[in-house]
């Protein structure tokens, strides 16, 4: 079995490397870490019959598979696949996901394996039988200049620069949005409260100068081909320095920017070393002891999910804690941040809860389904539209 490590500078084909050369005519699993990079990867690189699956949205088929690392099921053989492609390899370090990565890595010995970074941050003492493989840009980088943060925004208005400003939270994302546009620039906010089609149409849009500044939380900071030509980084705790290097990487990327310097200005001091650490670890949070009162007290059990209610309290289930709703009327249903996590849940309890809730929770499940069909529509017309130019396969 292969097992490689494939590193490059920003530029140097990594992913098409992986994916059209070492499985050219094999079926793989594509991995990533944030949809946006799923939806781009699956649109620039998958064949007709390609499977989709992020959570947001899925699209079948019997071909290779594109999907958020927490779409893989350690529970499945995935026999029907020859390899694992794990893309943005670096979260490998990181506490929340790292040891679903190291689960995977040593789960499917009977698959090739690439771990695929520009943040070479990987111990090899754990990784020594895999081949390492560095690849080189096939362009002249731009130079990446730190400026203060007035000239950032001299940047942007001044220059008409495409410009991506991280931001600290999703309200500061919609309010420097709203500021720009009242100031006379065409820009977007995109966060996890932005319904799915809405984040791949602005991602789009930003490639194709359409949009001049994106306000942005960490969901643009992983390998997404953003043409930045000026950066904002924000001074907040959640700026490690993996995370630092890997948003600078939206800057000066091939074929979308043509300039020879490119900028960025940030609000604290930058760490220069990458920290090479394995994450201990991590307990999963308690989904037990949260109180429903739309289950009467007994033992519900579907498609694989088991909950058990005693005096109105969860005391057990199957469901991650971030999926289960303690009160069903505190829901909007027309809110994309209210449902985009509770699918599942709501499928599940909606045999078991009485009629009064029935309304509100096909209200729910209208509008998941609303926002399945948009994103699926959107990445089919995108990836159509790439194989008319004949820049994919058919």
């Amino acid at each position: 079995m292969k097992r490689i490590i494939l590193t490059g500078e920003t530029g140097s084909g990594k992913t098409y490397k992986a994916i059209n050369e070492y499985n050219n005519n094999k079926k793989f699993i594509y991995l990533a870490p944030c949809r946006q990079l799923v939806y781009e990867s699956f649109i620039e690189y998958s064949e007709k019959n390609d499977i989709l699956n992020t959570g947001e949205t899925k699209i079948g088929g019997n071909g290779s598979m594109f999907a958020v690392y927490e779409s893989f099921n350690l529970n499945n053989d995935y026999t029907e696949f020859d390899s694992i492609i794990i893309d943005e390899a670096h979260f490998i370090n990181d506490v929340d996901r790292g040891n679903h990565l190291w689960n995977i890595i040593n789960k499917y010995n009977n698959h090739d394996i690439y771990l695929v970074t520009a943040t070479d941050s990987l111990d090899r003492r754990s990784f020594k039988n895999f081949e390492h493989i560095h690849l080189k840009a096939f362009f002249k980088t731009p130079k990446k200049v730190e400026i203060d943060v007035n000239q950032f925004y001299d940047n942007i208005f001044e220059h008409n620069m495409f410009s991506i400003h991280f931001c600290r939270s999703i309200d500061d994302c919609y309010d420097m949005a709203e500021w720009y546009n009242d100031n006379g620039i065409n820009a977007e906010a995109i966060c996890s409260a932005t319904p799915p089609a809405e984040r791949l149409r602005i991602q789009y849009e930003f490639k194709r100068g359409k949009i001049q500044v994106v306000c942005s939380t960490n969901i643009l900071a992983q390998g997404v081909n953003f043409p930045a030509e000026n950066i904002l980084l924000p001074a907040d705790g959640w700026n490690t320095d993996e995370l630092i290097h890997q948003k600078l990487g939206r800057l000066g990327r091939y074929s979308l920017c043509k300039r020879e310097e490119v900028y960025y200005a940030t609000e604290e001091f930058i760490p220069k070393k990458i920290s090479k650490k394995r994450p201990s670890k991590v307990k999963e949070k308690d989904n037990t002891g949260i109180y429903v009162d739309y289950l009467e007290d007994g033992i519900y059990e579907n498609g694989g999910h088991k909950i058990v209610v005693e005096n109105g309290i969860i005391i057990e289930n199957t469901f991650p804690a971030h999926e289960i709703i303690s009160n069903i009327n505190y829901i909007n249903p027309d809110n994309y941040t209210d449902i985009r996590y509770v699918k599942n849940f709501i499928n599940f309890i909606h045999g078991f809860v009485s009629h009064k809730y029935n309304e509100i929770i096909l209200n729910i499940k209208e509008n998941i389904k609303y926002h399945e069909e948009s994103i699926r529509n959107l990445i089919i017309e995108l990836r159509n539209e790439r194989r008319d130019k004949g820049v994919i396969g058919s």
